[in-house]
């Protein structure tokens, strides 16, 4: 079986069979009831790969999302996805555009790879999850937390952060590129030669974090709190507010920035 597994009450209207990639292009699918069970429980699986325009409603209850590893990408365009929990699934290669999660979890995914363009989150976890090389790009993030979650070489460009966590994440390679991370959090976060030009970090917090040979060209970073972090070989060109930062035993050993702010006592 291919696809991705939805349960479905048994009784519903299908064979039981795997369906075609197309078979449920256009479709509304807030009929289909979600929560991982077997067959003895009077649910059916059937397996799709691709979706276009399908809503999952968490008026349905508490969904859990199965998603078995096979050589086709899940492709989903359009869809909006309430409540619905996808942990631990195998998203590799996955493609969401254009689509909304409300209140969904993604803890502990294997979705290297994946890509979310044009996506909306709001309320939602990448707690641990493996995300690395995907494309995050031109997103709006409500309130997403990526605490611990693997995400090197990601990319987030042009992406609204109204509320991010990256806490204790690995962010290697990554890039920010003229995202708005005003007040996001990067505590103890390894982001070495990750790309931060032209963001607006406004507040955010650095601290104890690894971001040696990272690019912060244009960044706007007043009040962020850099403390106890390791910028070394960082490049701060034409940074805005870096004055009002906080850089107690901040680490800027060979880093391209202005000698006045080399005190790291402020």
């Amino acid at each position: 079986m291919f696809g991705c597994s939805l349960c479905i009450p048994s009784g519903a209207r299908h064979d039981g069979s795997t369906v075609s990639p197309h078979a449920y292009r256009g479709l509304t699918a807030s009929a289909f009831s979600l929560p991982w069970r077997s067959a003895n429980d009077g649910y059916e699986l059937i397996a799709i790969h691709e979706l276009h325009n399908g809503v999952f409603d968490k008026r349905l209850g508490n969904f859990s999302f199965v998603v078995y590893k096979n050589k086709i990408p899940y492709k989903f365009k359009r869809c909006v996805f309430d409540n619905v929990d996808f942990t631990r699934a195998d998203l590799t290669g996955a493609f969401f555009n254009k689509c909304i999660f409300k209140s969904c979890k993604f803890d502990d995914v294997q979705a290297e790879g994946s890509r979310f363009t044009r996506c909306v989150f709001n309320t939602v976890s990448f707690v641990r999850a493996w995300i690395k090389n995907g494309l995050f790009e031109n997103g709006r993030y409500d309130d997403v937390d990526f605490t611990k979650s693997f995400a090197d070489g990601v990319i987030f460009d042009e992406s609204y952060f109204k509320k991010g966590q990256f806490m204790d994440a690995s962010l290697i390679g990554s890039s920010f590129k003229n995202c708005h991370l005003k007040n996001a959090v990067f505590t103890k976060s390894l982001a070495t030669g990750t790309d931060f030009t032209m963001a607006n970090m406004t507040g955010a917090r650095l601290a104890y974090g690894a971001f040696t040979s990272s690019k912060f060209w244009g960044t706007i970073l007043e009040y962020a709190d850099l403390r106890r972090g390791d910028f070394r070989s960082a490049r701060f060109n034409f940074v805005v507010g870096m004055e009002r930062t906080i850089r107690n035993g901040a680490d800027f050993y060979n880093a391209d920035i202005n000698e006045k702010y080399m005190n790291t006592e402020y």
